[in-house]
């Protein structure tokens, strides 16, 4: 048996020519990368709000915030921050906002005095009693136009929502005979009138009464008007539209269950004769006599000197008989207006910080091994 030499190693390293293996290509690592900024970008205003102040800056009354023009705030106002301000909302005008699928709900309405320039989300369902109780609103401050779905609620407030403003009459006197006019309304809200706008002039004269009596106890209208002659009623005529059509309000005596009259009585007899009429059936109804005339701004006019009234398409109505001047128009949401979430505090968004510190470091461990990467070539 003979020995084998022992084998020779080469001198030559096989391997040498073989590339080295990359994890991923710098292409892949320099989207991953890019991805990383635009998620951290994108939420840049969560992540900026995360790291502020917890504690709440009280910016007082929300009037005095636009006290000016109205066209903007008094003061530079802390945007994106968790403030605190007092206000009287306008429940009338008062929208519910639901999360498709689910059945949470919020309210988003408006605070008078501010000329539509401030907002309020109110996300509790229910509403807490101390919440309830009195109108302070605390939450984080943004703009209107920085909600993603800010076209959506412009449209529909445009479409289906309706805002209230209620004049005093010296204020819309301001505005007779002009094509465009802006006036105060009695929450100091500038609204802009236009000489075709349809205004509700609720007329209430102090001296007529609407009176409603019972068919059952008295079968015809002439017995019942006697019954009101018979108290002292005077300038007694039938109520419009009121035998045989519906009531329009629940607190209204059924339709055709009443005869229904408007009636005058002397001063120094009307407390008497009202509580007589009361005591004759408890299904008496008395209420002032109201109506609501609806025209234009362009047939208003206001009554010669020393005559204390306005003229509504020709008619003279004391001033003293106007309960209230109020405007019915589609409520707009101006573009530089600004919302107050309630309840979003900064630490309700720490997982948006941990989400970018997770980001950050998975973009520094791409960037790292694109840079091994780039030396090895």
């Amino acid at each position: 048996m003979t020995n084998r030499d022992p084998p020779r190693l080469s001198a030559t390293d096989e391997f040498a020519d073989v590339p080295s293996a990359r994890t991923r290509h710098p292409v892949l690592a320099l989207g991953v990368v890019g991805l990383a900024v635009f998620l951290v970008f994108h939420v840049r205003a969560d992540l900026v709000f995360a790291l502020s102040s917890s504690r709440a800056t009280d910016l007082g009354d929300a009037r005095a915030l636009f006290a000016g023009d109205g066209t903007s705030a008094a003061r530079p106002l802390p945007l994106n921050r968790l403030v605190r301000v007092s206000g009287l909302p306008d429940r009338e005008s008062a929208v519910q906002i639901d999360t498709q699928g689910s059945w949470t709900f919020s309210q988003l309405f408006r605070v008078l005095g501010t000329n539509s320039r401030l907002y309020v989300h109110r996300q509790d369902d229910p509403l807490p009693a101390s919440l309830a109780e009195r109108d302070v609103f605390t939450g984080r401050l943004i703009h209107i136009r920085d909600l993603s779905f800010q076209s959506a609620i412009r449209r529909y407030y445009a479409g289906h929502v309706t805002a209230s403003h209620h004049f005093s009459a010296a204020e819309i006197r301001t505005a007779f005979g002009k094509p465009q006019a802006t006036v105060r309304d009695r929450a100091g809200d500038a609204v802009v009138l236009r000489d075709q706008d349809v205004l509700a002039i609720d007329v209430a004269p102090a001296d007529r009464l609407r009176i409603s009596l019972p068919r059952e106890r008295f079968v015809d209208a002439p017995a019942a008007r006697a019954e009101i002659e018979r108290r002292g009623g005077t300038n007694i005529s039938a109520a419009p539209g009121v035998a045989g059509s519906s009531a329009s309000s629940s607190s209204l005596p059924p339709p055709g269950s009443h005869h229904v009259f408007i009636a005058a009585f002397p001063p120094d007899r009307r407390a008497t004769a009202l509580a007589e009429l009361g005591d004759l059936d408890r299904r008496v109804e008395i209420r002032p006599e109201r109506e609501t005339h609806r025209v234009r701004l362009s047939s208003m006019a206001a009554a010669p000197a020393g005559e204390d009234a306005l003229v509504l398409d020709g008619a003279r109505v004391p001033l003293r008989d106007v309960r209230a001047i109020r405007s019915l128009a589609p409520a707009q949401i101006p573009a530089d207006a600004l919302l107050l979430i309630e309840g979003d505090v900064p630490r309700d968004h720490l997982h948006t910080l941990l989400a970018c510190a997770v980001l950050v470091l998975f973009a520094g461990i791409n960037l790292a091994g694109l840079r091994r990467g780039l030396k090895r070539t």
